[in-house]
């Protein structure tokens, strides 16, 4: 029987991935200003307050884009809101409400599942009242927490632990296997993990640089349950764009395998 599973969504630059990263206590998820940085869903094992549950970091939400690539992102995400027992609906508060904020929060309606709302960047005591407009948005109260500075994520965990479904078997008791996928750029890893899972869990791109992505998803082989694993491909000595603060290639290296490990 499979664990719990939480996913984090909104819109694009609301610190899905801080908050990601923060509830991990580790850095996994790659934390960046440009937009786009998070594409496909990332799969990692969480827990607090004796419950394990995997824990999933989505790319911004564009409602209604026309872009093609921004399009592939949103299906990432809303599959991730199919799959997940629980919702972490992420807004920034030092923005407010957005009219992107609204259309999500009406998609989250449709979906049926319970959600807990979040104001992120809330840093300042200020920002606490400041997190009461988003009420409107029809999903309870938004709990205000700060992702970079870690304030009020301890509150927030309890929480979500609370709404957590009645406890399971753990799949790891099980004699779990864990494949590492890995490679050089563009040599179809992607691919074959969507033709393994038998759907299109990672995007896939001609682009050379794409974002880093550590995937943990169960495949049921013969009665037993295997963990794939797979992350950008990166050659020696490549020269990363500019325009992102792209992970180097034995950082990634070495989160793969703490994923491997944990």
């Amino acid at each position: 029987m499979s664990l719990p599973v939480v996913a984090i969504v909104g819109r694009p630059n609301v610190g899905k991935s801080s908050l990601f990263n923060r509830f991990l206590k580790r850095k996994l998820a790659v934390v960046d200003p440009v937009s786009g940085v998070t594409r496909d869903r990332n799969y990692a094992r969480c827990d607090w307050g004796g419950r394990d549950f995997h824990l999933v970091d989505t790319g911004g939400m564009v409602p209604d884009t026309r872009d093609l690539m921004e399009r592939m992102i949103l299906d990432q995400a809303e599959f991730a809101i199919h799959e997940a027992d629980l919702i972490v609906f992420v807004v920034d508060v030092q923005v407010g409400v957005d009219q992107d904020d609204e259309r999500l929060a009406r998609r989250l309606h449709k979906s049926g599942k319970p959600c807990v709302l979040v104001a992120n960047k809330s840093d300042k005591e200020q920002h606490d009242i400041d997190a009461y407009p988003f009420v409107r948005l029809g999903l309870g109260e938004a709990w205000p927490v700060s992702a970079t500075v870690g304030l009020g994520i301890g509150e927030l965990l309890d929480e979500i632990v609370a709404k957590l479904p009645p406890e399971e078997v753990d799949e790891f008791a099980e004699g779990a296997v864990r494949v590492a996928l890995v490679g050089r750029p563009n040599v179809g890893k992607s691919s074959f993990i969507n033709k393994l899972l038998g759907e299109d869990r990672l995007i896939v791109s001609t682009s050379p640089v794409r974002p880093v992505t550590l995937l943990i998803r169960p495949l049921n082989l013969r009665g037993r349950s295997i963990f794939w694993l797979t992350r950008r491909g990166c050659a020696a000595n490549t020269r990363l764009p500019k325009t992102s603060s792209s992970t180097p290639t034995c950082e990634l290296n070495a989160r793969l395998r703490t994923a491997m490990w944990q």
